[in-house]
């Protein structure tokens, strides 16, 4: 993303970023090619013109116009992210009129990953059965992404489409499956964020913090109100990933990382999720308590992306499943829930205090990890041999690595 917004609006910035796409008049398919590569790279930060990008669109494609399957990375931690698998479908001009576009071509792609397509091309019947494969042998951190690649952001009509896709989506193909809309409009708010541009985002977000000292707010959010932050934050930007932009730790493309503690502690106890979490760190520019609500300008999350990824995507799964009537057992989940915490901190930084902002989000991801064999000095057992040892045999037992 070289682009320079200095001076551009966003009509500026798309007319400019059109310019290599429609240059020397390409045919309809061409176009189309050009559009699908240029913002899928800029999209995912990576150089379309040399990555494997495999282009499927034209008679037999099964609704699929590109597929791109990033690879997980190994973690700090020794632990592995997820692969992930983008499908692009890539509306350009006129190809897209939409919801129905949405609904039509969504399905088209869900029935064909089903196996219920029989008039694929050779290419397309390639692709499909690949990732039927990578569907039957998924881990539990592996994602399938429909990707709805549109000239303007989707509005609200188009958005609940793609979500009824995405529930259907899930219904058949698994949990791994998700959708997401971009635009050049995502691009240039991307961009716009990266060299503080004045688009400005205010979210509000509810918790029980008390001030300590001028600019710190110290305390406890709930679990479902973090998650309604989170909702806000995409419905605004129309992009979560912006929320972890000044993270050392990003880019997380999409959502690709899953902490397994993490979910299964707020799967199986989420009522004590804030005892297992140290919690997360938010900056902004400016912070306004008004009466437990708090309206928070420019937020970024600077500590704790697994975290909130993770509960994003958990609670998604369980709350936003299209369903209109929770069963039983989620409703005796989320009464659960509602009484889990995150430990937050709120730092207000200022829109020029970059040096503050860089050290928070420095020391803040700079904790030494705590490892299994650290623990063992708590175990009853180890202390009670400990003790045992030194008093009948003066021998002292210490643990040494």
């Amino acid at each position: 993303m070289s682009e320079n917004l200095v001076g551009n609006s966003y009509d500026d910035f798309k007319v400019e970023w059109l310019q290599s796409i429609v240059a020397g008049s390409p045919s309809t398919t061409e176009l189309g090619h050009r559009f699908s590569r240029k913002i899928l790279g800029d999209w995912l930060d990576f150089n379309s013109e040399t990555e494997d990008i495999i282009f499927c669109d034209g008679a037999g494609d099964g609704g699929i116009d590109i597929a791109f399957l990033v690879l997980g990375e190994t973690l700090d931690d020794g632990s592995q992210e997820g692969n992930t698998w983008y499908l692009v479908q890539s509306k350009h001009g006129s190809a897209f009129s939409g919801s129905s576009t949405i609904l039509i071509e969504g399905k088209k792609v869900i029935e064909n990953l089903r196996g219920n397509n029989q008039r694929l091309s050779s290419l397309g019947e390639a692709v499909s059965n690949r990732i039927q494969n990578f569907i039957r042998d998924r881990g539990p951190n592996d994602k399938l992404t429909l990707v709805y690649a549109t000239h303007e952001p989707l509005n609200e009509e188009e958005k609940r489409a793609a979500e009824d896709v995405r529930t259907l989506g899930r219904q058949h193909l698994g949990d791994l499956f998700d959708t997401e809309s971009i635009s050049i409009q995502t691009i240039y708010n991307r961009i716009a964020e990266l060299q503080s541009a004045v688009n400005r985002t205010t979210v509000n977000l509810k918790g029980k913090l008390v001030l300590s000292g001028s600019d710190l707010w110290v305390g406890s959010v709930s679990l479902l109100d973090l998650y309604l932050f989170l909702k806000e934050f995409k419905k605004i930007t129309g992009d979560l990933d912006q929320l972890y932009e000044k993270n050392v730790r990003k880019f997380l493309g999409g959502g690709r990382v899953v902490n397994k503690g993490i979910s299964d502690t707020l799967k199986q106890s989420p009522e004590k999720f804030g005892l297992f979490n140290n919690g997360i760190t938010v900056v902004a520019e400016d912070v306004i308590d008004n009466a437990g609500t708090f309206r928070i300008s420019e937020p970024y999350i600077v500590n704790g992306c697994q975290t909130t990824k993770t509960i994003w995507q958990v609670l998604v799964e369980k709350l936003d499943t299209g369903g209109t009537q929770l069963s039983s057992e989620t409703l005796h989940w989320k009464g659960r829930l509602e009484q889990g915490i995150v430990i937050v901190k709120i730092v207000k930084v200022g829109p020029q205090n970059e040096v503050e902002l860089t050290n928070i989000t420095r020391f803040t991801n700079s904790q030494n990890s705590v490892s299994r064999q650290d623990f063992i000095a708590l175990e009853g057992n180890f202390r009670t041999l400990a003790a045992e040892m030194a008093a009948k045999y003066q021998i002292y037992l210490e643990i040494c690595f």
